[in-house]
């Protein structure tokens, strides 16, 4: 797998809105949600400016372990869904 320092495997994304979405989690508290359209990988901001994947649910998101957090950020868009992907979404940690 080819490494990319951390900003440039965000940009290699491809954002189904070129601003992320704000939601309010609890009153005054909002995270930033985007979605790539090309891998379908979810990710969310919270304020402290940290980033984490996300499942995507109707009334939240549910965040996942940091270990899929650490490297779906640590690698550049793979530039289609991944099968192991769906694994990495039933292993959650917090509802957001």
């Amino acid at each position: 797998m080819e490494t990319h320092p951390p900003d440039e495997n965000w940009k290699s994304h491809k954002w189904s809105d070129p601003s992320p979405r704000r939601f309010e989690i609890q009153s005054g508290v909002f995270v930033l949600q985007q979605h790539c359209v090309e891998c379908g990988r979810d990710f969310i901001t919270v304020p402290s400016g940290s980033r984490h994947a996300v499942l995507v649910s109707m009334f939240s998101f549910l965040r996942l372990d940091d270990e899929v957090t650490k490297r779906w950020l640590g690698e550049p868009c793979p530039g289609r869904p991944l099968p192991a992907d769906n694994e990495d979404r039933q292993k959650r940690i917090a509802k957001q």
